[in-house]
């Protein structure tokens, strides 16, 4: 015991710790002694039955009183000691202790500092792109495996066969149909695809798109330039066009249009596209203020879209938006990569 005092230079400072010690815990143990008497008594004469255990540790305090335990161990019984202090260890002080490392734990996490967590944050955001790019890549992963593509196309061969003698222009449309559904699973999974595939890809949508509506003239494409040698992030520009179709056509098919330019400029090696579409006086363009340029806010759809301008041409593109009454206006120029 001696040896263990002398652990500290001065033997005084931790025999008066342990003095310490020793008395806040015979202290403790009267106040919870005192506790336990008054609440058993409570229990005991309150609920009919009382409960046995309540019953059977009743019988022991009513017989030493709330602090009959001292009494108990001046005549060498502990028992009353064993009972008051296994009790209290085991439903209080345990619970207690539990509790207060929990709450030490979560305080713990709180509490990093300012400059740890800004460092986390700046590597979050190194990741960013790369963890968007791979977020793409995965979204169309996914549906790819979300369908057996080759039985969604022998399906479509099938009704194809059926109704081509009998109906061609639903016929056709099913074709431009499992033309899309083909160029989407098979041809887009690379950051840049021909340019010429994805305007194949957007006469083949507006194609459909025509069948919808009593007058097709209504909805017009020019295109201008020769596509070969381009390439172009797959699926891009067809966001614009559905976006205009959505508000043009879908919100008013009596008075609603679409008008679809697309020029390729082979001396900038850039693309220039124009989407116009009609907007009915009640109908917010997909929430978009006028103003000359991409607002942050509106459509998930033109959210992704000015993402993946931002991370594949940085400022090199070129995204403008205007409302004349009752119209929806959007120019769009972004560079061309050769094939």
């Amino acid at each position: 015991m001696r040896s263990l005092l002398a652990l500290r230079w001065k033997n005084e400072i931790l025999l008066a710790n342990v003095a310490y010690v020793a008395g806040c815990w015979f202290t403790m143990l009267c106040l919870f002694n005192i506790m336990d008497y008054w609440s058993f008594d409570y229990a005991f004469h309150h609920f009919t039955p009382p409960p046995p255990y309540v019953t059977r540790v009743w019988t022991f305090l009513e017989k030493t009183g709330p602090i009959g335990w001292l009494t108990e161990i001046v005549k060498g019984e502990f028992f009353i000691y064993t009972v008051v202090s296994g009790f209290n260890v085991s439903y209080v002080l345990l619970p207690l202790l539990l509790r207060i490392i929990r709450l030490s734990i979560a305080y713990g996490y709180d509490g990093i500092s300012a400059t740890e967590k800004n460092k986390m944050l700046i590597a979050d955001q190194l990741q960013v792109v790369q963890v968007n790019q791979q977020l793409l890549e995965d979204q169309f992963k996914t549906l790819k495996e979300q369908i057996n593509p080759h039985f969604l196309f022998n399906v479509f061969n099938n009704i194809y066969a059926q109704i081509h003698s009998t109906n061609k222009r639903a016929a056709s449309l099913l074709g431009n149909l499992s033309k899309l559904m083909r160029y989407t699973l098979y041809e887009t999974s690379d950051l840049f695809v021909p340019l010429s595939g994805e305007l194949t890809f957007i006469r083949n949508y507006i194609d459909i798109e025509k069948t919808r509506i009593f007058s097709p003239e209504r909805i017009e494409l020019t295109l201008e330039g020769n596509p070969s040698n381009y390439l172009v992030p797959p699926l891009l520009l067809i966001t614009f066009i559905e976006n205009a179709f959505k508000h043009g056509i879908d919100n008013s098919y009596s008075e609603g249009w679409v008008r679809i330019k697309i020029s390729i400029n082979e001396h900038k090696d850039c693309l220039e596209a124009e989407v116009t579409n009609y907007v009915a006086s009640d109908e917010p363009a997909d929430g978009l203020p006028a103003v000359k340029q991409l607002p942050k806010v509106g459509g998930l759809g033109l959210k992704n879209a000015r993402k993946r301008m931002d991370y594949l041409f940085k400022d090199k593109y070129t995204l403008l938006v205007s409302e004349p009454q009752n119209e929806y206006h959007l120019q769009l120029s972004i560079p061309l990569n050769r094939a």
